[in-house]
């Protein structure tokens, strides 16, 4: 087995990190007055920030598998304009499926209008009026009835923009918002503890995901030049 796999290894096709520079290019092809846009757009940004998987904002197509309790529903979504923080109240994911914990994520306000959670959450759930127990990245169609951002829709509507940003959708995938908010954690020199704790990662596993590019290789040289005795 280990002759098989040296003859037959190849390089792991993972999916790129999507990073603040990707999204602000993003953001210029999203108009917030359009309700799914805006609904996009939060889930996006919730992503990204959070370091959440797919499967915990965006809930199945088939209405009649939407469970209120796995799901991210309105009710779990907090804002706090005034303090200019929101706060996720997740209770099932992959590291938890048996409900054995309660995780609260929060989002604080930046100084980037486009790339601002907790201004476009709000003006999300200002606007929608859902259900409590409605997917929490829902949105009023024309007709008046409710929408929501499922698990298809995400996939396909990130690639679409990232394509019409200039990018290769191909390289990317839904799994590359949480790859890119724990990357660029890393790049703002936070500690792998705050890392792990913000993905709620129960192991050392998540350093596989962090995008460790020429730059910062280039650093770590610098850093082991200057150390070195004279």
């Amino acid at each position: 087995m280990q002759s098989l796999k040296r003859k037959l290894a190849k390089a792991p096709n993972q999916a790129l990190p999507i990073s603040p520079s990707h999204l602000t290019a993003m953001y210029q092809f999203i108009y917030v007055n359009n309700p799914q846009d805006l609904a996009l757009w939060c889930c996006i940004l919730v992503g990204f920030f959070g370091l959440l998987r797919k499967k915990s904002i965006c809930p199945e197509e088939d209405l009649a598998k939407l469970d209120p309790v796995k799901m991210l529903t309105v009710r779990k979504v907090v804002v706090d304009r005034t303090e200019g923080i929101a706060l996720l109240y997740i209770n099932f994911a992959k590291t938890m499926q048996f409900g054995q914990k309660d995780l609260v994520i929060p989002l604080v306000k930046n100084n980037c209008q486009a790339l601002d959670p907790i201004y476009h959450l709000d003006l999300l759930l200002t606007r929608t009026r859902a259900p409590l127990d409605h997917p929490a990245f829902s949105y009023r169609k024309p007709s008046g009835s409710l929408g929501y951002i499922s698990h298809k829709m995400f996939t396909g509507k990130l690639k679409n923009l990232l394509s019409r940003a200039g990018f290769s959708p191909d390289k990317f995938s839904g799994h590359s918002l949480r790859r890119g908010g724990a990357t660029f954690l890393y790049q703002c020199g936070a500690s792998t503890l705050e890392i792990q704790a913000g993905g709620d990662w129960i192991s050392s596993v998540f350093t596989r995901y962090l995008f460790v590019g020429l730059e910062e290789r280039l650093n770590s040289q610098h850093l082991m030049s200057r150390n070195l005795p004279r």
